[in-house]
């Protein structure tokens, strides 16, 4: 009986650990992937093997509402990072700081397909404000890990400007 309390004690605290609060991690097929997420620090580096594979932290007070997606989408394998909030708050950052961007409700956002026009992609999708300031609006992030193959391209969409990036040296861009 005794040596049952403790491994109840462990398992009772692993369930008491918050989803948001612990790494996923996902992985990428095919010859190019991209990967979208609006705030968070984006660590790219060298990986092995044969597929992209991305280690997601989700943080903030609305972790847990974030929604991570992938699969199949305009002609590469996808990650978007969705959040479900017209106004993300991160009040760290300071009330100095202020971005706004249109993005699609498929969490995607940018040019597409080589396109660096101000065209149809411009007007696409809904317009999200990034914020240090005020407390009203989602307080969530990701950071993201990817380590991409020697062999393999990928395109990290990543905003705004207080993302973290480490570049590998090989095919990441």
């Amino acid at each position: 009986m005794n040596a049952r309390a403790p491994l109840l004690s462990v398992a009772v605290a692993l369930l008491a650990i918050p989803a948001y609060a612990q790494t996923s991690r996902q992985v990428l097929k095919g010859d190019s992937v991209a990967i979208y997420n609006l705030v968070g620090e984006l660590r790219v580096e060298a990986g092995s093997g044969s597929d992209v594979t991305v280690e997601i932290q989700r943080g903030g007070a609305d972790a847990a509402k974030l929604d991570v997606q992938s699969g199949p989408l305009r002609g590469r394998e996808t990650l978007r990072i969705i959040y479900p909030d017209d106004v993300i708050v991160m009040p760290e950052w300071g009330r100095g700081w202020n971005t706004t961007l249109r993005v699609r409700d498929d969490g995607t956002f940018g040019e597409e397909h080589g396109r660096h026009d101000r065209g149809d992609w411009f007007r696409e999708g809904h317009e999200v404000r990034i914020t240090g300031r005020g407390r009203d609006g989602l307080e969530a992030y990701a950071d993201l890990r990817v380590s991409v193959p020697k062999a393999r391209a990928a395109r990290c969409a990543s905003r705004p400007a207080p993302a973290t990036w480490t570049c590998a040296p090989r095919r990441a861009t």
